[in-house]
């Protein structure tokens, strides 16, 4: 038996070898393909992200800035003007008193309202990730900084008491994207909105 083992003994040691180095073989493949399949899914996941935050610059810039002109076209008939005040940092408190009374005018503008609404949901989108936010910014990140600050009073009075107040995904991307502008871009950007909402129709019914 002990001769049978030493005879047979060399081929073991060269199956056990040969064994080892496949094993090895295959594990270095598989992480191959685990890496390749891990970057395809990042490159699909980033592609993905890309593609949502296309779709949110479309909803901006089809139904946001639809909604917001008719809260302007709503000002312009009163003679009432944008806010023009300090920019703080979203409280009640924030908005300086003086302010308030021409707050209060413009808030009674119900207009705002679902525009407002349709922002925040385009807002959503890309504070949570589901849309990458730096494509976003490239395509209209200096007009949604431009038309937060044309509706600071709005936003913060309407925030007054709340720990997570309204709009917080509006406040939260403004924050990350504001720091990117200097002031030159977002008076550009205020231009371009403005002509914007003007060349859009009017859609007011004559009266009889």
């Amino acid at each position: 038996m002990d001769a049978l083992v030493a005879q047979i003994r060399p081929y073991l040691e060269v199956l056990s070898f040969a064994s080892t180095i496949a094993l090895t073989i295959g594990l270095a493949f598989a992480y191959k393909q685990l890496a390749l399949l891990k970057a395809d899914i990042l490159s699909r996941s980033r592609r993905a992200a890309a593609e949502h935050a296309i779709e949110a610059a479309d909803l901006y810039f089809c139904e946001y800035v639809s909604l917001i002109a008719k809260h302007s076209d709503a000002k312009r008939e009163k003679n009432i003007r944008s806010y023009a005040g300090p920019i703080g940092d979203f409280s009640f408190n924030s908005v300086p008193k003086e302010l308030l009374s021409e707050c209060a005018t413009r808030f009674a503008i119900l207009e705002w309202l679902p525009a407002l609404n349709r922002l925040e949901s385009i807002s959503a989108r890309l504070t949570t990730g589901v849309a990458d936010e730096e494509v976003a910014f490239r395509i209209f990140g200096r007009t949604f900084c431009s038309t937060v600050e044309d509706n600071y009073d709005l936003i913060a009075t309407v925030r007054h008491g709340n720990s997570n107040g309204y709009w917080e995904n509006i406040v939260e991307l403004y924050k990350t994207w504001r720091p990117r502008l200097t002031k030159g871009e977002l008076n550009v950007a205020r231009q371009q909105l403005d002509a914007k909402l003007s060349s859009l129709p009017s859609n007011s019914i004559p009266p009889l």
